[in-house]
């Protein structure tokens, strides 16, 4: 992996992975337009705009995975690409985004963490071509019951899903015929969950308290697993689900994925 710091330009058709950190002032200029086999881009700068990061994604039309950290300046993402398969955007508490649209008909695994649970963070569209998504983690997105339900709903392959720190959420219905991983933490006052999967085996919550569960047809032989707030076995598994499911072998970038 090639990390830049003071670099302006960077040419190659043989570079498949590159690292952009940039916190300087001013910001440093990124050229990259002659790594158009680029397979993998990490990319965190407080100091990108949304032209400059636009612009760098149009020049990749190969790239297969994009991880996003402390992007504070982008306020609208905009991803449309045919090849992506993974894609990471990890934010903090201070961020203007509030945009995040995907057109990525590849696209096999999508992390979105947000370090607080704010009804004025970004609003998550995406495409009907993204019908191909096998794991999706949602870490502190606001949204209303229905709408996270909605978004749910577009993924009819979806195995993995993580729903981790939603405060308000008291009720959640998933149905979903492909669904074989559900794990729930950090949602301190849900009070009902029903699921509809019938290929589900792996059903974890961890809470203050139980809540009423409705699951038809669950296979998983281990049954239905709840576990105190206290506990943080629920974090092993995510990283251990970023590794063996997601793929993601590098550790500076697990690292680098906010789950605390």
């Amino acid at each position: 992996m090639i990390r830049l710091v003071d670099e302006f330009v960077v040419s190659g058709q043989s570079i498949q992975s590159i690292s952009i950190r940039d916190e300087s002032r001013p910001p440093t200029i990124v050229n990259i337009d002659g790594c158009t086999h680029l397979k993998l881009l990490l990319l965190m700068s407080d100091n990108m705009t949304d032209t400059q990061f636009h612009h760098l994604l149009s020049k990749l039309p190969l790239l297969e995975e994009l991880y996003l950290f402390h992007c504070y300046k982008l306020e609208e993402i905009k991803i449309s690409n045919p090849k992506l398969k993974t894609l990471v955007v990890s934010l903090e508490c201070q961020t203007s985004l509030k945009i995040l649209e995907i057109a990525a008909p590849s696209l096999k695994s999508f992390i979105f963490t947000s370090g607080v649970f704010d009804p004025n963070s970004c609003k998550i569209k995406v495409a009907d071509c993204c019908c191909s998504l096998e794991t999706l983690v949602l870490f502190k997105y606001f949204a209303a019951e229905g709408a996270i339900q909605n978004l749910i709903s577009k993924f009819p392959l979806l195995e993995n899903l993580w729903i981790i720190g939603f405060t308000e959420l008291e009720r959640m219905s998933v149905q979903n015929l492909r669904l074989k991983r559900l794990h729930i933490a950090g949602c301190l006052n849900l009070k009902a969950v029903e699921v509809c999967s019938p290929d589900l085996f792996e059903f974890h919550c961890t809470g203050r308290e139980s809540p009423k569960f409705s699951v038809a047809d669950m296979k998983a032989s281990g049954g239905l697993k709840f576990e105190d707030e206290t506990s943080r076995i629920w974090l092993k598994r995510f990283k251990r689900m970023l590794i063996n499911i997601v793929g993601i072998k590098d550790d500076e970038i697990l690292g680098m994925i906010y789950v605390e």
